[in-house]
């Protein structure tokens, strides 16, 4: 039983999308199919604007060591979760 969380608690296998950039106040995130996924590691896409197209490769992740502790404004940003960015095309 123990094996059978401890699989389902590990991340997805890396995915290929395209994506629209969204940055705000709150983060950058990519949409995808309609819903933002905040990307952790958000330095990687510093060199594209906002409402930008881009293809990614990602993986979806429970947590973003990186956004631990970071202050942001006060608007709320609906997310369906976090994904680390592997890749962008």
């Amino acid at each position: 039983m123990a094996g059978l969380a401890l699989m389902t608690s590990c991340s997805v296998s890396n995915v290929k999308s395209t994506a629209t950039v969204i940055k705000d106040c709150t983060g950058t995130y990519l949409r995808i199919n309609k819903e933002d996924y905040q990307v952790c590691n958000a330095d990687i896409l510093k060199n594209h604007q906002q409402g930008s197209t881009v293809s990614a490769t990602y993986r979806k992740v429970r947590k973003c060591p990186e956004l631990d502790g970071r202050i942001v404004c006060a608007m709320y940003h609906e997310k369906a979760g976090n994904i680390r960015i592997h890749s962008i095309n």
